[in-house]
C-alpha cells in the first residue's frame, strides 16, 4: 500500500501583516498623487462611511481619511477605494454617483488583488448595491483600467 504523501507545508503570511504592508504602500502611492492620508476615530460620524476623500480646496491639500478602528484588511480596502475616487473623480466629470462607486470599488479590488489581498466577497457585495445591471460594471472597465494603470505605474517593485 502506498503511503499518502502530504504536500510540504506552505509558509502562511500573516494576513494582518500583509494588509498593514499594503496599507503602507497605498499611503506611499497616495503621497505620489499629492494626497494626504490620515487615520481618524470619527469618519463614520462625520461622513457616514469608514473612509472618505476630500477634494483640495482653497489652498488645502486633498485628503483621504480612514477610520483608525478598522482592522487592517478593511482599512486597506477603504483606502484603496478612496484613492480610486481621488484619481477618477477629483473633478466633476458628469459621472453619476452609482457609476463612481462601482468604478472606485472595482479599482480597489484590482489594486488589492495585485498586492496579494482578496476582497472579492466584500467588493462584489458593494458593487451589487450600486449596479442595476451588468452593463454598469462593463461600462466602468475603461476608466477602471486607466486608474489602475496610473496607480500601479507608481508602485515600487516588491513582493507582498
Amino acid at each position: 500500500m502506498l503511503a499518502q504523501v502530504s504536500p510540504p507545508p506552505r509558509t502562511m503570511v500573516d494576513a494582518d501583516a500583509l494588509a498593514r504592508a499594503v496599507f503602507a504602500e497605498l499611503v506611499r502611492l497616495a503621497d505620489g498623487f499629492a494626497l494626504a492620508v490620515v487615520r481618524s476615530s470619527r469618519p463614520r460620524e462625520a461622513h457616514g462611511a469608514d473612509a472618505y476623500y476630500v477634494r483640495p480646496q482653497q489652498g488645502r491639500p486633498a485628503l483621504i481619511v480612514v477610520d483608525d478602528e478598522l482592522r487592517p484588511l478593511p482599512a486597506a480596502r477603504a483606502l484603496a477605494h478612496e484613492l480610486a475616487h481621488a484619481i477618477l473623480h477629483a473633478e466633476a466629470d458628469g459621472v453619476g454617483e452609482a457609476q463612481r462607486e462601482i468604478e472606485a470599488e472595482l479599482v480597489a479590488f484590482a489594486l488589492l488583488r495585485s498586492m496579494g489581498l482578496d476582497s472579492l466577497v466584500e467588493s462584489l457585495d458593494y458593487v451589487s448595491q450600486w449596479a442595476t445591471c451588468d452593463d454598469d460594471v462593463v461600462n466602468a472597465q475603461p476608466r477602471v483600467e486607466e486608474a489602475c494603470g496610473a496607480i500601479l505605474a507608481r508602485r515600487l517593485p516588491r513582493a507582498f
